[in-house]
């Protein structure tokens, strides 16, 4: 994650999810938390215990901001395994979503967010902008107003929750087009849910195609060939996708 301001300490916390532990690094020292078997309370007790000789204080709040109904996280007792193994397929999942949606961003010359995860589900995430505001309505959560504020388009990995179990991209064209619905998305299998509001496409899909990159890419310009056909999104906004070694010796105009 990027790094982060504490008064004068700067710090930045990463999940080495290949070595199981959680290292706090800051400017006044390092510190490491082995993942394993437990409750989210017993982590976010060893976590704050672990960076308060550091500087760092608690976080300002106990909220598990996206999940409905959870607990906070210093009364979250339930013990929730911890499997080396599943850890190390989720990592490979994100890494491997994370290159291609790199390489779908390098192209985009409009405003675009670095790939990264979310604070909710633990979801990877790339969003571009167009410039256009948008008014947010006033019943979505307030998290939700906060990043409803322009057009954007969003393309993601999503890891399942309680309710579906399986992996899936996703990806949402917001405000929704017109004609979403019954619109195509460049992968045989990418549909619409209109009961989630998202366009999405089974992982396992990804995972098992010929080669799991180029669907990838194709799941996300599709996605953004839908904004630009049923949404006026600006086509001149993609440039070329070219190597950065190529580009490095060539001319790219």
């Amino acid at each position: 994650m990027p790094a982060l301001w504490c008064g004068d300490v700067m710090f930045r916390v990463d999940y080495e999810l290949l070595d199981d532990q959680v290292v706090v690094v800051a400017s006044t020292g390092r510190v490491a938390l082995p993942l394993a078997s437990g409750s989210v309370a017993e982590f976010y007790k060893r976590f704050v215990d672990a960076v308060a000789p550091l500087g760092i204080p608690p976080p300002r709040t106990t909220v598990e901001t996206e999940i409905p109904d959870a607990p906070h996280l210093d009364v979250d007792r339930e013990t929730r395994a911890y499997d080396a193994m599943v850890v190390r397929r989720v990592w490979a999942a994100l890494a491997s979503a994370a290159r291609a949606l790199n390489d779908w961003q390098s192209s985009y010359r409009g405003p675009r967010s670095s790939v990264g995860i979310m604070w909710g589900g633990f979801d990877l995430y790339a969003a571009r902008y167009n410039g256009r505001e948008v008014k947010p309505p006033s019943t979505a959560p307030i998290f939700q107003q906060n990043g409803m504020m322009a057009e954007v388009v969003a393309v993601g990995l999503d890891l399942g929750d309680k309710r579906s179990h399986t992996a899936s991209l996703f990806a949402y064209i917001s405000p929704p087009p017109e004609g979403i619905a019954t619109a195509t998305f460049g992968v045989e299998g990418a549909a619409f849910n209109a009961s989630a509001g998202l366009i999405s496409l089974p992982w396992e899909s990804v995972r098992t195609s010929q080669d799991p990159h180029a669907t990838l890419l194709a799941f996300a310009d599709g996605v953004y060939d839908a904004a630009v056909r049923l949404g006026g999104w600006p086509r001149e906004l993609v440039g070329p996708r070219i190597d950065g070694w190529y580009a490095s010796t060539h001319r790219l105009s």
